[in-house]
């Protein structure tokens, strides 16, 4: 007698082994694919962590291709000063930043952007042409 719907015991069989197959093959590549992530967030970890005792910025979300890498070092834009500026208060050290008034920040600040940087004096090497 021939049996009418999805197919004859065997290809039931060989159905559900294919479905089981594929079940263990996901779990194995997801396992695997959580093993490599977590390897990847530790290396990036550990090669961001400092040794000095400071806190390390990982950037501004998933937008910024900076992520993992080491801040960009910048100086205290007041004159005399050697201290690290810290970019959440618009480069001024941690001491100058609560120091000095609004006023006097905005007039350091505009001073030190009229300033050419090394970036601008340097001589620009010609490229190709562009059409």
């Amino acid at each position: 007698m021939a049996r009418t719907g999805r197919g004859s015991p065997i290809e039931e069989r060989v159905r559900a082994l294919a479905h089981r197959f594929a079940d263990e093959v996901a779990l194995a590549l997801r396992q695997e694919m959580d093993h490599q992530v977590a390897a990847r967030v530790l290396a990036v970890v550990k090669s961001a962590t400092r040794t000095d005792g400071r806190r390390l910025s990982l950037g501004g979300g998933p937008a910024d291709r900076r992520i993992g890498k080491p801040p960009v070092p910048v100086v205290c834009p007041v004159k005399g000063c050697c201290g690290e500026g810290l970019r959440a208060k618009h480069n001024f050290c941690a001491a100058h930043a609560g120091q000095l008034t609004d006023g006097e920040k905005r007039r350091i600040r505009t001073a030190q952007q009229a300033r050419p940087t090394a970036a601008s004096r340097a001589p620009v090497k010609p490229g190709p042409a562009r059409r």
